[in-house]
């Protein structure tokens, strides 16, 4: 009678030990889970914050590259003459 008591007591606390266990590891694949999401979200704003900063400067050398186009088109002398002025320039300094 009484190994049949043992092996209840056993199978007992074995289910117990199996309920405590799955609700453990149920609790941290929930915390995993919102870690996990918390961590992409991030990315996301940084890589968002990023891309829209490449579009601003990418646009913006855009926007310089033609105000100097159109600057040279409509004042080629003096934009050629500010360009041999400061190669003149440079290379003073770079003698020194």
């Amino acid at each position: 009678m009484q190994a049949s008591t043992n092996g209840a007591t056993a199978t007992k606390s074995s289910h117990q030990a199996h309920k405590a266990i799955q609700r453990a590891a149920n609790k941290t694949v929930a915390v995993v889970d919102r870690v996990s999401g918390a961590a992409h979200g991030a990315v996301d704003r940084v890589a968002n914050m990023v891309g829209g900063r490449s579009g601003q400067l990418q646009q913006s050398r855009t926007q310089v590259a033609m105000a100097y186009r159109n600057y040279v088109t409509s004042r080629p002398f003096v934009a050629v003459g500010s360009a041999l002025l400061a190669g003149y320039l440079l290379g003073r300094l770079w003698k020194r």
